[in-house]
């Protein structure tokens, strides 16, 4: 049986609210007949936290709506399509240089050449403001289009080469920015796949003399593109300073103008909040704070609550996902804790849109934070709560949830239990991935020591542990186990 298709749900969770506020006034004026089936359904969606076809059905019928279900998603999703172009004619910049453009060659077929040469005048205008030099090939297209219906009366030989050279200007300026946003492409690309610097060829990309001379930038986006692109590159090769560094001037650079910063509300934020957790990796916590607070501040900006769908729950979700980080990191365990029930109304807030992934990324730091604290049955409720919602996100945080269960159970001392646990544990791990070795080694450790009694002999099992996770966690291989668990500085006082 076919699986049916998520994409008007996830069209509409894309929605900013003042997106949905323009889609709620668009449907009051396109009632078809009597009702409005589509704006029924739209609400009957809006209200699922995940997608699920046959209760909206039922939603639907309880409302008498007897449209052919299908059809009715198809005609939501065109008119969700149709009020988001008439949304962003107003409030994008860019669609609003499209419309502009075409009223300029409307004026001009009409022969109202005064009139369509002074609205081009401000749109040229427009696009330098805010360096869209895309445009610009197409407003010279319509200058050159006057001069033809004028029959180049008011035209001369310099006047047509201006033209010339700033349309070649316009297409270098164009190749420019194409080369600096390759690049950065490039390197976002094998950022998101995770792909090692072993596999990447970071000498040519350090190397390259495009990255490495800030002069050759000609536009405002093949700066943005180049500092995108280094601050990237050093975060992906451990220089994390250098990364922090070029965050820093991509911020400064936006915030030259009020215009671009608004323009570009999007990067701006991301910027922002890789500066976090620049700061978080380097230990600079007094500008973590500061900073943690320009972010919050951010969700009061109007311009930025249009652009960027759900600022708030994005902003709560980083925030406080570095404020935990951040305790963890400092050995601050009990500051965690602190954080959790303020963290726990967000949650409840955000539920609609903060995703199963932070949910459960969010209930690990919880359940950790009062484990290293020794509140192992309120570490055992978060890791509870991990393993009941049986998770299809999130795969490696749930796969060391399991392993932070074997570990609370055994401070606990529930020994019968593990004696069932462990083996079920590293069956569940060994069908996702090959074992770490630490994680054999944890479980080869907790198995001799819940077989040994002599005092001095368990004494002797954890100095021998501590000694080899010592060694570990200079592997890099082991990297991301002690991501999860700290090993080395876990004590366990045997009684």
């Amino acid at each position: 049986m076919k699986t049916p298709s998520q994409d008007l749900h996830k069209l509409i969770k894309s929605l900013t609210k003042t997106e949905k506020r323009y889609f709620s006034q668009f449907a009051e004026k396109h009632v078809i007949g009597k009702q409005n089936n589509y704006y029924k359904l739209f609400k009957v969606v809006d209200n699922q936290l995940v997608y699920d076809e046959n209760q909206a059905k039922k939603e639907m019928e309880k409302q008498d709506v007897s449209e052919h279900f299908t059809a009715l998603k198809f005609q939501l999703t065109e008119r969700i399509l149709e009020a988001l172009h008439g949304y962003h004619q107003k409030n994008s910049i860019a669609e609003s240089l499209k419309r502009e453009l075409n009223f300029c060659r409307i004026l001009i077929h009409k022969n109202l050449i005064e009139a369509g040469e002074k609205r081009l005048k401000k749109v040229r205008k427009t696009i330098e403001v805010y360096n869209f030099i895309e445009f610009l090939p197409e407003l010279f297209a319509i200058k050159r289009e006057i001069f033809a219906k004028q029959f180049y009366k008011d035209i001369d030989d310099k006047g047509l080469e201006t033209i010339y050279e700033d349309m070649e200007l316009a297409i270098e300026q164009l190749k420019n920015w194409n080369q600096y946003e390759h690049l950065n492409i490039l390197v976002q690309r094998n950022h998101y796949q995770k792909i090692r610097s072993t596999d990447l060829d970071f000498e040519i990309l350090n190397q390259n003399e495009w990255l490495n001379d800030e002069k050759k930038t000609m536009t405002f986006r093949s700066k943005m593109s180049r500092l995108s692109a280094l601050a990237t590159l050093n975060f992906m090769q451990g220089r994390t300073a250098m990364a922090y560094q070029f965050n820093q001037e991509f911020i400064a650079l936006l915030e030259e103008s009020k215009k671009m910063t608004d323009l570009y509300a999007n990067r701006y934020v991301s910027a922002l909040s890789n500066i976090l957790i620049d700061s978080l990796v380097l230990g600079k916590y007094d500008l973590l704070q500061n900073d943690i607070q320009k972010l919050r501040e951010i969700t009061q900006n109007k311009t930025f609550q249009k652009q960027i769908p759900n600022l708030e729950m994005r902003v709560f979700r980083q925030t406080y996902l570095l404020e935990m980080n951040w305790a963890i990191s400092t050995n601050q365990f009990s500051k965690g804790i602190e954080l959790i029930p303020f963290i726990e109304d967000g949650l409840k807030i955000h539920r609609k849109t903060i995703g199963e992934h932070n949910q459960i990324t969010f209930y690990y730091l919880f359940a950790y934070c009062n484990f290293r604290e020794k509140y192992f049955s309120d570490a055992l409720t978060f890791v509870n709560e991990i393993l009941d919602t049986k998770a299809k996100s999130g795969t490696e945080i749930v796969e060391f949830t399991h392993l932070l269960n074997v570990l609370t159970h055994f401070e606990l001392s529930h020994y019968d239990l593990l004696a069932a646990l462990i083996p079920s544990t590293r069956r569940f791990l060994r069908k996702k991935r090959p074992l770490y070795k630490t994680e054999d080694l944890v479980f080869s450790h907790l198995k001799k020591i819940i077989n040994t009694v002599d005092k001095s002999k368990k004494k002797e099992l954890w100095t021998k542990f501590k000694a080899k996770v010592l060694e570990l966690k200079k592997d890099k291989n082991e990297a991301r186990v002690f991501n999860y668990f700290d090993f080395e500085t876990w004590e366990r006082v045997e009684n």
